[in-house]
């Protein structure tokens, strides 16, 4: 099992915004990348997955980067749950 290094980076729960406040979910899995050992990726509770690496974290909120933020108005990507 993959366990984060500081409690500080569990961003389930948190809501995924754009820099201009617009929502796009909230957050509710992390994605591990087994072979890499860290978190990859984010489920959000619509079923959409971005990866992590253009998201801001908060206090409060994960900010999209302005990068991701085209991807998110996109639409992100659909996953099936298992």
């Amino acid at each position: 099992d993959y366990e984060l290094e500081h409690s500080s980076q569990d961003i389930r729960g948190y809501p995924l915004v754009s820099a201009s406040g617009q929502k796009f979910g909230i957050i509710k899995d992390l994605l591990v990348d087994p072979s890499a050992s860290r978190v990859a990726a984010v489920r959000l509770d619509n079923g959409k997955v971005t990866p992590i690496e253009p998201l801001e974290i908060h206090d409060n909120a994960v900010v999209y980067g302005q990068q991701a933020e085209a991807f998110a108005t996109a639409g992100g990507s659909d996953v099936d749950e298992e």
